[in-house]
């Protein structure tokens, strides 16, 4: 996964993932290239858990735990529909699907722009 937050300059910020939920509850981690757990996130109505590099952050929504993490508020439970195959209409986010296994989105409005970058894997 990949997203670059179009500042000036520029941020960008990359990790391996594993995904389990669904827009209402779930976990996501984010890995390194090496598989080290970068940082641990955990979702249910009301309440978002972030353990990250030995804290634990408490938000009331995905969309604040991406807004402060990375500048941009990203449409996490659109994009959880859209991993399973659906096609989810967000204002503002342009969704291409670049392939079966390939996501980008654009978010256009409101600024700054971004661009995230979903690639999928097959896990044994």
């Amino acid at each position: 996964m990949g997203l670059t937050v179009l500042t000036d300059p520029p941020t960008q910020y990359h990790a391996g993932f594993t995904l389990k939920g669904t827009g209402e509850a779930g976990e996501l981690a984010l890995t390194t290239p090496w598989g080290n757990q970068l940082a641990l996130v955990k979702w249910q109505p009301e309440r978002v858990t972030l353990d990250y590099e030995g804290k634990r952050y408490v938000l009331r929504s995905l969309a604040d735990l991406t807004q402060r993490l990375s500048g941009a508020a990203l449409p996490v439970a659109e994009l959880l529909d859209a991993l399973n195959g659906g096609e989810p209409v967000v204002d503002g986010w342009l969704l291409r699907r670049e392939s079966p296994t390939r996501l980008f989105w654009l978010r256009q409005q409101p600024l700054p722009r971004a661009e995230l970058r979903v690639v999928l894997e097959d896990t044994p």
